[in-house]
């Protein structure tokens, strides 16, 4: 007995000793809260460092961009996205395809990540000046920093302009709180500049909950926010009469007629996306399993300081507070979901369908922290937050490490790919991957698409009249006699009459990209270092 007390007494000496310890060397709660955004920033700042190593475009959208941009020029590219009704992205492309053409997809990343965390400290600057608790506010943004929800489009230059409309969106709100005409005009500029992305409406509700945090009445609100429903109201009319797709984007985007079974399906498929935490595990174990320790380390240490700031909050959202923000999270939610739900968008990781998160991710963000709040202890709270973090992170990290791989296996099949064209007449050449390309490409997109070969082998000066399909797309490649155009924006081109078809057999293992490291791929990226990932065998005869 005696020992255990002894024990009990050390314990309690300690837990004293650390008290004194908190109160004298880490920060009130105001700036423990503020100290656990700024950790986020720069955690997520040195996990997102590794994807500017990846210097080349992805996805079937930075292609095509990329070369209406370089063979068409800027103009082309403009009217194409009017028609499509995203003029805003159009100056966007400008700055990313006209800063460096040789390093598009690095500039790009760099903007995306730019902004992603200034998005950060503006979501900790709303529900901080909304008066929500200092902890609540720093762990929405810790959330939204660390979340892999809108990741992937950082490494996309075709969806860089995501995270920049997010920000004026955001910064609208935050704004628009702010006294005087001049802040209201501001507010106003910057919410029409946001437009671009009409789905961000989502998040008006914000807005009109930051303003009644700081007005204390509806009718002070009231007069605030009626240039911003004017500008919805006159938005939508004008949308919905006058700026319906047009041209090659002629019924994109228009309103599917389904069934109320299949609407609830699309719906649960939205949902499952932000409450699916298996898939995050799994890969953020897997990266502790094969890659550096370091890495490992690196968050633990990173989520670890969060926890240790955000114990020093003592100040707990009300359950009238945890309720407002349920019902903020909730509409939030749904009316991000509900544009894409109406036109039939599944929300998932593939293929960079992502991006229909662009405004539901912050209803479920603040869901998910309302329901960290549900939990009893403290001390459990911290943990939940920590190791969202963390396992977060982990999985940014091993989409880049996937983008990577991704790049060095596709350019080691474009340096095998170009010598035969060069020798050989134009042709049509199906080519089988094996093991098929969903299996290893990033985002777990189906295929390399005719974008990624035919306009990356353009721009590159490597095509030689010849256009190269993946069978894995399950499109059968254009008659002899048929039109094969780049893409849908090129003029009209006379199919090569030699048809030919080959195999792109990747080397035993390759396919397990996790069980590369990260360092070594970024380094093979950086240096120009080739991997040796397959064999391409081309099959002899004609096969028409």
């Amino acid at each position: 007995m005696a020992v255990w007390a002894q024990l009990g007494s050390t314990i309690g000496a300690f837990g004293a000793a650390w008290q004194r310890v908190e109160r004298r060397y880490l920060p009130s709660e105001a700036s423990g809260a503020r100290a656990c955004v700024l950790i986020a920033l720069g955690l997520m700042l040195v996990v997102n460092i590794p994807m500017l190593a990846i210097g080349t475009v992805f996805g079937g959208d930075d292609w095509a961009w990329l070369w209406v941009y370089r063979v068409q020029g800027s103009a082309a590219m403009h009217q194409y996205l009017w028609e499509v009704v995203h003029p805003g992205f159009a100056p966007v492309f400008d700055i990313v395809f006209g800063l460096d053409g040789d390093n598009s997809g690095r500039i790009a990343r760099i903007v995306a990540i730019v902004f992603h965390l200034a998005n950060g400290w503006l979501v900790w600057l709303i529900f901080r000046d909304g008066r929500s608790a200092p902890a609540f506010a720093a762990i929405v943004a810790v959330l939204y920093l660390a979340a892999p929800f809108n990741a992937g489009l950082h490494g996309s230059p075709a969806h860089v302009a995501y995270d920049v409309f997010i920000f004026f969106y955001l910064f609208s709100i935050w704004i628009s709180a702010r006294q005087g005409l001049l802040a209201l005009a501001i507010a106003v500029v910057a919410m029409l500049m946001a437009l671009s992305i009409e789905t961000l409406i989502a998040l008006e509700p914000i807005r009109w909950w930051l303003l009644y945090r700081r007005n204390g009445n509806v009718r002070a609100v009231l007069r605030r926010v009626w240039p911003f429903l004017v500008i919805i109201l006159a938005f939508a009319i004008v949308r919905v009469t006058l700026l319906a797709p047009t041209g090659h984007y002629e019924g994109y985007n228009a309103l599917k007629k389904l069934n109320a079974s299949e609407y609830v399906i699309v719906l649960f498929q939205h949902l499952q996306f932000f409450a699916n935490l298996i898939e995050p595990v799994r890969l953020a174990v897997v990266l502790v399993r094969y890659d550096s320790l370091w890495l490992a380390v690196l968050l633990a240490a990173g989520a670890g300081a969060i926890a240790l700031f955000l114990r020093q909050a003592t100040r707990e959202p009300s359950d009238r507070d945890l309720t407002i923000f349920f019902v903020l999270g909730a509409v939030v939610l749904g009316a991000g979901m509900l544009p894409y739900i109406a036109i039939g968008r599944v929300l998932s990781r593939v293929d960079f369908d992502a991006r229909y998160a662009v405004g539901s991710q912050f209803g479920a963000l603040i869901l998910i922290a309302v329901a960290i709040y549900l939990l009893r202890f403290k001390m459990m709270r911290i943990a939940a937050v920590a190791g969202l973090v963390f396992v977060f992170a982990g999985v940014q990290l091993q989409l880049t490490k996937w983008m990577l791989y991704e790049q060095l296996v596709v350019a080691d099949f474009h340096r095998q790919l170009a010598p035969y064209l060069a020798r050989s007449a134009p042709q049509i050449l199906v080519v089988t991957f094996t093991p098929a390309t969903n299996e290893f490409v990033s985002l777990g997109r189906s295929c390399l698409s005719s974008y990624e070969n035919n306009a990356a082998l353009d721009l590159a000066g490597k095509r030689n009249g010849s256009m190269v399909y993946d069978k894995g797309c399950g499109v059968e490649p254009p008659a002899a006699s048929g039109d094969c155009r780049i893409l849908a924006f090129d003029h009209a081109r006379p199919c090569p009459t030699v048809r030919k078809t080959a195999e792109f057999q990747l080397h035993p293992g390759m396919d397990r990209f996790v069980r590369f490291r990260l360092a070594d791929l970024a380094y093979r990226a950086l240096s120009g270092l080739s991997l040796d990932a397959g064999k391409l065998v081309i099959h002899d005869g004609d096969t028409r």
